[in-house]
């Protein structure tokens, strides 16, 4: 019965760090095609830009996966729905200006400086 238990929280937790991995190579991606479609790049290829777009939606679903299950557990708490906290990004902004002195407000700069605002080609993902 316990190591059953154990078992099941050791898999959710494999799935959740490999779902956010998986999430955070579609964001590198997108964001690649941020850079590609304000170059102009996709006016002339239309498969390109229908690519783009399928595999952003399956990116923003992959996001919003995150923001319930292993950011729950990160920031203890469920996302403020009735704010429109579909995304991981409206959270880490949200505690980062809200209170970036708190823990939850410290480990949002951290998830924004050491992960997103790298790969985000303003420099400025969560702000």
């Amino acid at each position: 019965m316990i190591t059953t238990l154990i078992l099941t929280i050791l898999l959710a937790l494999f799935y959740g760090v490999m779902l956010m991995n998986v999430t955070l190579v579609y964001f590198a991606g997108i964001m690649r095609f941020q850079e590609m479609r304000d170059a102009g790049r996709f006016k002339d290829d239309r498969m390109l830009w229908i690519w783009a777009l399928c595999n952003t939606a399956f990116g923003v679903l992959l996001d919003a996966a995150i923001n319930v299950f292993p950011f729950s557990l990160f920031f203890w708490e469920w996302p403020q729905w009735k704010k429109k906290e579909f995304l991981t990004t409206a959270r880490l902004c949200r505690h980062f200006e809200t209170a970036p002195d708190s823990w939850r407000g410290k480990q949002a700069a951290r998830w924004g400086k050491i992960l997103l605002n790298p790969i985000d080609p303003s420099g400025q993902h969560v702000k």
